[in-house]
Parts: C-alpha cells; sequence; structure tokens
C-alpha cells in the first residue's frame, strides 16, 4: 500500500508557494496567527467568503453543510504540507466532488451523533431522579448523590472522549475521501494518542477566537457576522492542515487522498 508523503509535491497541480519563504511549509508547532490570516493569502478571497457564507446559509438544508465539509477538506489538502501556491479557491464547477467528498463525514457525524446523544442522558436521568426522589420523600443520602455524581462525571468525561474520537473520525474519512476509514479504530486512538493536547489547545484557542469574532460581529450591529463566519471556517481549515502536518511529524502517515484518487 503506497503512503502520500505531503512533504513532497505529489502533483504538477502542486507548485511551490511564491509567498514569502517558509509560509506553506510543514509546520511542527501550531501556529492561531497563520490560521487568521492563511484566508486572505488568496487574492479570491471575497468570492471564496461569499461562497462560505452561502454554504453556511444552506446548511438548514443539510447539502450547505456536506458541501463545505467537502470545500474545507480541499483547503486542508492544498495547505498541508508546503503542496500548494496559496489557498484553494471554491470552484462552483467542482461543487459535485465537493459534495461526494464532505458526505462522508457527514455521515460519520450522524453515526457518531447517536451514542454522544444516549450518554448525555446519563447524567440528565441522574439528576431528574434525585430531584424526584427528594420531592416524593427523605432527602438522598450522601452516598446515593455520590454515586449520581461520579456517574454524571463518568458521563462527562465518556462524551468528552467520544467527541474527540467522531471529530477525528469524521476529518480522517473526508481528507482521505473514504467512508471506511472513518471506522478505523485504531487509526483513531492512534491519532488520538500522538495529538491530543495539541488538539486541546488548539481548541481551546478556536473557541476563544470563535468567541471574539462572534463578539466582533455582534457590535457591528449583527451585520459583522456576515464576515466572521465564513472567516472562522475557513480559519479551521488551516488549524486542521496545521494538525495534520503536526500529527505527521509526530511520526504519523498522511491523512489525504492521493490527488488523482480524486480527480
Amino acid at each position: 500500500m503506497s503512503t502520500v508523503n505531503p512533504y513532497e509535491y505529489p502533483d504538477p497541480v502542486y507548485r511551490p508557494s511564491k509567498y514569502e519563504p517558509g509560509y506553506f511549509q510543514p509546520v511542527q508547532e501550531f501556529d492561531l496567527f497563520r490560521a487568521i490570516q492563511a484566508p486572505f493569502k488568496s487574492p479570491n478571497w471575497v468570492m471564496n467568503g461569499l461562497c462560505v457564507l452561502v454554504c453556511t446559509f444552506l446548511s438548514m438544508f443539510v447539502v450547505g453543510s456536506i458541501v463545505l465539509f467537502g470545500y474545507l477538506a480541499e483547503v486542508v489538502d492544498s495547505r498541508s504540507g508546503g503542496k500548494s501556491e496559496n489557498w484553494a479557491d471554491f470552484s462552483v464547477d467542482r461543487i459535485g466532488e465537493y459534495l461526494l467528498r464532505g458526505l462522508w463525514g457527514f455521515l460519520w457525524h450522524l453515526i457518531w451523533s447517536i451514542p454522544i446523544f444516549l450518554i448525555s442522558l446519563v447524567p440528565i436521568l441522574i439528576v431528574l431522579g434525585l430531584v424526584e426522589a427528594s420531592s416524593n420523600g427523605p432527602q438522598p443520602s450522601a452516598t446515593l448523590l455520590g454515586a449520581g455524581i461520579g456517574f454524571s462525571l463518568f458521563a462527562l468525561m465518556g462524551i468528552f472522549v467520544l467527541s474527540l474520537i467522531a471529530l477525528i473520525s469524521m476529518v480522517v474519512a473526508t481528507l482521505g475521501n473514504d467512508f471506511l476509514k472513518g471506522a478505523n479504530l485504531s487509526l483513531l486512538f492512534g491519532i488520538l494518542g500522538k495529538m491530543w493536547p495539541t488538539i486541546l489547545y488548539a481548541g481551546i484557542l478556536t473557541i476563544l477566537t470563535s468567541m471574539a469574532l462572534n463578539v466582533i460581529g455582534t457590535i457591528m450591529c449583527g451585520i459583522g457576522l456576515l464576515f466572521t463566519i465564513p472567516w472562522l471556517h475557513m480559519i479551521c481549515a488551516d488549524i486542521l492542515a496545521q494538525l495534520h502536518d503536526i500529527y505527521v511529524s509526530r511520526g504519523g502517515e498522511s491523512l489525504i487522498a492521493n490527488h488523482h484518487d480524486m480527480v
């Protein structure tokens, strides 16, 4: 089985960057500033943002989310390993390809949402049971309260771990353009083992960045959200590209499908 080395140029379509030296080179440490400025490296950043915004609005019809998944996977592909000249521009002619590629991640999102939802019911049912017990009789004992809190914390921990695995599964299936790759548990846990501190760090910074952009967009009479929402989506794409390169630098194999397999 052949592997793709993201540190090489596997296809003539991918050319060395004409921008500042090292900008598109594989990274070994997470760089939030690179992710924030990355979308503007394309001369077509306005049109890319508009297309992402339209996909976001169409998410209520599901198809928007799938196309957005697929397009952002193309961005991650282009920005991983220093392969691309610039940001991958959104192409209306390739919506069918975006739709097919994004479908795999969307399906895994639905699949993983079921166990996550079921486990999330545990602390809710425990709280409701304790409230019911308190209202119909004497106060629950300290042992019962402790057990309830313990089970709730265990359930919350399970939700957290499953959410990380679900995210990795979605990303692996979408980048690999292969639904079955999202079911490779040894690969998923291997990625989690190598990357969980970096994923948590990047996730916290992403949440803080999202909060800041939402505040900025809201302050601008809400109109600013039309700019900050697609910007945040594209920031997340570059963050995933960085995480992919970091994973490869730690000994992992590339998760990105061979370019020829997607044509």
